[in-house]
């Protein structure tokens, strides 16, 4: 749905029809499997314009905002009548883009609206548990719900972050799921935490350094352990038993310990701090 006919999608299951990248991505990402594993073999013309994707990822990730909008503009000449995800990546990065520099929301949402109905024009704009979204489609929805929870609807972003979550545990293979679900969860946990939701915020938070845990993955790492520590110490002060306050008081060590070491790390190495992801490839 919106990604392409059905004709079209039948010659490319008959192989009569060669498929670009970016729609199997698309296709493979809305029915949970992994594109990690597998490989492709690419037209020339086709991997021009993912290094070109990547360029403007990085341009925008980097706040380069004029060259970010010069390649930009350049992409879209470029690729001007192909696959409507091409259209949907160009306003997706420019949302970004303007987002990063504090344009006016309407502006944005407008933006991220028209990206949406790109490829899923008959449904609402929010995440809908039975329906399947390519990453592209999750991107948007995040954006969505950050600009709403910037301007104070907190709220409705707990329940738009939890239906993301419980998407991607359903729906998403643990080694995509990896990539999105820190991050959601760290703004979900922060919301709830000033909810005084502390039980729900442990929840989240111990199911996402599992997570990380099983996919030996660092991302957000940091930051999920430090938003548990401040979890774990309000939950010590409601905690009337002194053998469950003991054992939070040595977990806290060990997580104390854990989190100093990796400040060195970044400090040592040189590591930026962890953003927001808004294009995963």
């Amino acid at each position: 749905e919106g990604l392409c006919s059905k004709e079209n999608l039948r010659k490319i299951k008959k192989e009569d029809r060669v498929c670009d990248k970016i729609l199997a991505d698309a296709l493979f990402q809305r029915l949970g499997v992994s594109m990690d594993k597998l490989s492709y073999l690419i037209r020339q013309e086709e991997w021009d314009e993912i290094r070109i994707r990547e360029e403007i990822v990085f341009l925008v990730d980097t706040n380069q905002r004029e060259e970010a909008k010069r390649v930009l503009e350049n992409y879209k000449e470029k690729v001007k009548g192909k696959h409507v995800l091409i259209m949907q990546f160009y306003e997706l990065a420019n949302a970004v883009l303007e987002w990063k520099n504090g344009e006016k929301t309407e502006q944005i949402q407008q933006r991220i609206q028209k990206a949406w109905n790109l490829t899923k024009k008959k449904k609402g704009f929010q995440i809908e548990q039975g329906e399947c979204y390519s990453f592209f489609e999750i991107a948007l929805v995040m954006l969505k719900v950050r600009l709403l929870e910037e301007q104070g609807e907190v709220e409705y972003g707990i329940e738009q972050y939890q239906e993301l979550l419980i998407y991607l545990e359903n729906r998403v293979f643990e080694q995509d799921r990896v990539k999105w679900y820190p991050q959601i969860a760290f703004q979900q946990i922060k919301l709830l935490r000033g909810k005084g939701r502390i039980e729900q915020a442990i929840e989240i938070a111990e199911k996402s350094l599992c997570l990380l845990k099983d996919q030996a993955s660092s991302y957000y790492l940091l930051e999920l352990l430090e938003e548990y520590a401040a979890l774990l110490k309000e939950h010590s002060l409601q905690e009337e038993d002194q053998e469950n306050v003991s054992e939070i008081e040595s977990r806290l060590a060990d997580i104390d310990f854990i989190c100093e070491s990796m400040r060195w790390l970044n400090r040592e190495y040189k590591v930026k701090p962890t953003e927001w992801i808004w294009n995963i490839s």
